[in-house]
């Protein structure tokens, strides 16, 4: 499974051999002396990356000819060169002119559409999923949102304003491709209507430990379920 769906399979991977060539073109205009010893480190990791892609594809005229377990290198090659790139070009002390860092952003964002995918049934399943979730624990969230943040109930006013915060930080995040938390966005913006409205005291604490716990466990949980899972399937096949 993490093989098959290591990159988009909708996509000829053959495709970004001209966008893996400009990259190469220009990390070799690069100066290692210009760099420091971390990012010189980093160079020698974008070429070693690179080299891997030319050699997965040398010879190679079709999809077909590309082993499957394959396509899981070309990912992890295509991420480990934008990493280690983008540290490069992000330094002060490269002298690259602008046409070679705008060639650069085109190609590893050609590179990056091949890794940085959801097939559309995914987007179903996680859509259907969160809209019967609501449906069916709607009241629990209503009275968590509404009732129990604060130690009195959302009004009208609070509510939009609340609702008005979250979309624009929301829309604020995509615009800027960042991560976000929908419920953590509204649960933090209805927390500080009701500071706004009477002050820090009108807050629940014993509710807003339990949100802030469960905060700071989501992120460490959610990563060793995902990591344990992908290495039970990728030792699988």
């Amino acid at each position: 499974m993490p093989t098959y769906f290591a990159i988009d399979q909708t996509l000829n991977p053959l495709d970004m051999r001209e966008s893996l060539q400009r990259v190469e073109l220009v990390m070799n205009k690069v100066n290692p002396q210009e760099l420091s010893a971390d990012n010189r480190q980093n160079l020698l990791e974008v070429k070693s990356q690179t080299a891997t892609l030319d050699s997965i594809f040398s010879g190679k005229t079709d999809v077909s000819q590309l082993p499957q377990a394959e396509r899981f290198r070309i990912r992890k090659a295509i991420l480990l060169t934008y990493s280690s790139a983008k540290k490069i070009i992000g330094s002060d002390k490269v002298s690259l002119s602008t046409n070679d860092r705008n060639t650069y952003e085109a190609a590893i964002t050609d590179m990056r559409r091949f890794t940085d995918y959801a097939p559309w049934w995914v987007l179903l399943m996680v859509s259907l999923s969160l809209g019967i979730g609501t449906m069916v624990g709607w009241e629990r969230i209503v009275k968590t949102i509404g009732e129990r943040i604060g130690k009195e109930h959302l009004t009208y006013a609070q509510g939009a304003s609340s609702e008005l915060v979250a979309a624009a930080m929301i829309g604020g995040s995509t615009w800027l491709s960042l991560p976000s938390s929908t419920t953590h966005v509204l649960s933090s913006a209805i927390a500080g209507s009701m500071v706004a409205n009477r002050g820090v005291k009108n807050l629940n604490p014993q509710m807003i430990r339990s949100i802030a716990l469960a905060w700071i466990l989501t992120l460490p949980v959610t990563m060793f379920l995902a990591g344990s899972l992908f290495l039970l399937f990728r030792a699988l096949i």
